[in-house]
């Protein structure tokens, strides 16, 4: 009986081994080491500062007057991915800056906060081909350009490209006496956002 089972036994080891050979695989494993995810950027110069730390400051503004050699706002791109470019104005404060004697017949105020220059004022801004992106009164550039929902747009800059955005400004002969010693202070916000829009946590 013992023999028996021992013959049995040895049988079906026999069988395993056989069915494990049939069930067998071609096999051929490949490793690729080394692999990196790396960020890209995206690095905004202006007139060849970044940080941006210059400002302006134009003086004797008339009436009749205009700038006749526009200056570049020349804008770099010095990151790895392409994006859009956008402006706008923050913390525009106009200041009568007291009263000279013509224009106190035509201004009643004289204080800070209650000058005339931003409404009479025009700025033109043009894009690298020569077109207009903006012609019109600082105040209303201010009013209607005033945060990045109400952003003016300047189009694309591309990794490593750079383009000018002359900017002038002129005074309508007609607005007399009312500017006289006003001034205007504002701040300039110049954005780069990347091309391909931000996607939800998950895109997929």
């Amino acid at each position: 009986m013992n023999k028996v089972l021992a013959s049995l036994l040895m049988i079906g080891m026999v069988a395993a081994m056989a069915g494990a050979g049939t069930f067998a695989y071609y096999v051929d494993t490949e490793t690729s080491v080394g692999n990196t995810f790396t960020a890209g950027t995206l690095d905004l110069e202006v007139n060849g500062e970044n940080p941006l730390s210059s400002s302006f400051t134009i003086e004797n503004i008339q009436p009749s007057y205009a700038e006749s050699d526009p200056k570049g706002i020349n804008l770099t791109n010095n990151g790895t991915c392409d994006g859009y470019l956008s402006m706008w104005m923050e913390n525009l404060v106009d200041d009568d800056n007291g009263l000279t004697e013509p224009e106190g017949h035509v201004d009643t105020t004289g204080g800070a906060g209650e000058g005339e220059l931003s409404q009479n004022l025009c700025i033109v801004i043009w894009d690298d081909t020569g077109a207009e992106v903006y012609n019109g009164t600082l105040a209303n550039f201010a009013a209607t350009h005033n945060n990045s929902d109400n952003q003016i747009a300047l189009g694309k800059l591309t990794a490593g490209q750079t383009r000018s955005f002359p900017v002038g400004y002129y005074v309508p002969s007609d607005v007399g006496n009312i500017i006289q010693s006003d001034s205007s202070t504002f701040d300039v916000v110049i954005d780069l956002l990347q091309k391909e829009m931000p996607h939800s946590t998950n895109p997929y």
